[in-house]
């Protein structure tokens, strides 16, 4: 049920947080690009949605479920729950960044060098 709760809560930012994001990503791109500005490619727009979607899955849902998985793992975190809730609420989000900032940067690198095979990315 936990889980089931959340879900209304990543589709309501995620309609609100992502075009706005998305947006400021397209205005950044174009404005400190290293190519003239051009129309931003469609993937670019894509991965964009992948990070955002990921950074909020990561920060609403996964924190709960991490800490639930502290608190069975640990003696501590079993007796300290509020400690496994706030480690969990830090850890999620800076763990997600891992995966979704090379999205980010692919993204980029997709508008500013459209000429670049895959295999020189």
């Amino acid at each position: 049920m936990g889980r089931d709760s959340s879900i209304p809560k990543v589709i309501g930012t995620t309609a609100v947080n992502m075009p706005v994001c998305i947006a400021k990503d397209r205005a950044f791109t174009l404005m400190f690009g290293i190519i003239a500005p051009s129309r931003l490619p469609m993937m670019s727009y894509g991965l964009f949605a992948i990070r955002d979607t990921a950074t909020i899955a990561g920060s609403f849902s996964a924190p709960k479920d991490l800490s639930k998985y502290m608190q069975r793992k640990s003696q501590y975190f079993k007796s300290k729950p509020e400690k496994a809730d706030i480690l969990a609420q830090l850890v999620c989000p800076m763990a997600i960044q891992l995966g979704s900032t090379p999205l980010h940067l692919l993204g980029l690198d997709l508008y500013n060098n459209k000429n670049d095979t895959p295999a020189k990315r």
